[in-house]
């Protein structure tokens, strides 16, 4: 049996020297750069060892591998200040057809045409690598926060703009100049009738006429229904009030005295706006019997008492 060599690795893997591992720009790194340079190695290690110079990760990717959106240009300095990366070609942003990511080289891995450069060296000092990794992440790029904030700016207006919702413009529009204005009410001027002879045929504005009878005549006011005469506000009460007593049934008038005059109207209210329902006059009704049962064992414990009292007096006087 074949012996298995120690030093055999079982999988694809990325190598590293240590020299590089315990010097001091690996030890001043935080955990977003740390997993910035590991996915470059992954990178360059799905290419198969190649095309390093050309890597290819977006902020997508880098996202996916568990790096925060705005960690990331700033984890993009540190390394290009620490000289373990380098950005071979700078990317922009912007639509589909123009947009372009950056591409990278890692310092300390060959290329195609040439062995590591390794320029991590010339750091020496752990004070040094901190300084420069310090003055990296704050050194923002001017002109790319300037466009940031010129598109926040643009993108603020044109949500406050009444201009950027249709539906908000179409009903600005209605409010103030509305279709098809309908006049409503007695007294409504109505389109001339048009009549078809060699006359004029315009005729002048007309008043809106109350219902006919069969024969075409007015119908007085006392004779049309009660729905569409026009009543005062009292009126109105008393038509609903007749409503609630008669749906309450024969004691109706009588419930409604004993009723508290804020029940009362409630009750009314509720007629006029259709929603006085058959559960609350059925608790109206028990209400109304509980009331009167009350009464009448009142009575029938305080006439025994009053008998008894007239007795003992009828025997005092003889």
């Amino acid at each position: 049996m074949k012996r298995r060599r120690r030093t055999r690795i079982g999988g694809q893997f990325c190598w590293r020297l240590v020299d590089m591992m315990e010097s001091p720009v690996i030890r001043v790194l935080n955990q977003s750069e740390h997993r910035l340079l590991l996915r470059l190695e992954i990178e360059m290690a799905r290419h198969g060892g190649t095309s390093n110079g050309r890597l290819i990760v977006t902020h997508k990717q880098f996202c996916d591998y568990g790096i925060d959106r705005e960690a990331i240009s700033p984890s993009i300095r540190c390394l290009v200040a620490l000289r373990l990366i380098e950005v071979t070609k700078h990317g922009r942003g912007g639509n589909a057809e123009y947009r372009e990511a950056n591409e990278y080289r890692l310092t300390f891995r060959e290329t195609d045409q040439a062995d590591p450069t390794n320029e991590w060296r010339q750091i020496k000092t752990k004070e040094e690598a901190m300084r420069l990794a310090v003055e990296a992440r704050r050194a923002k790029n001017a002109g790319a926060v300037a466009r940031s904030v010129n598109a926040a700016k643009k993108q603020k207006a044109a949500s406050e703009s009444p201009q950027a919702s249709g539906r908000n413009l179409r009903r600005e529009t209605e409010l103030t100049s509305p279709r098809n204005p309908r006049p409503s009410g007695p007294g409504r001027n109505l389109r001339p009738t048009i009549y078809i002879s060699d006359k004029d045929t315009e005729q002048p504005p007309r008043e809106a006429r109350p219902p006919q009878g069969a024969s075409g005549a007015a119908v007085p006011d006392n004779q049309l229904p009660v729905a569409s005469r026009p009543l005062p506000p009292e009126a109105r009460l008393d038509i609903l009030q007749a409503r609630v007593a008669s749906r309450l049934g024969q004691n109706g008038w009588s419930i409604l005295g004993e009723i508290n005059p804020d029940d009362l109207e409630g009750l009314i209210s509720l007629e006029g706006c259709g929603e006085l329902s058959d559960h609350v006059l059925e608790l109206v009704r028990r209400t109304h019997l509980l009331r009167v049962l009350k009464k009448e064992v009142a009575m029938s414990h305080s006439y025994p008492v009053s008998k008894k009292l007239t007795g003992s007096s009828q025997n005092v006087k003889q």
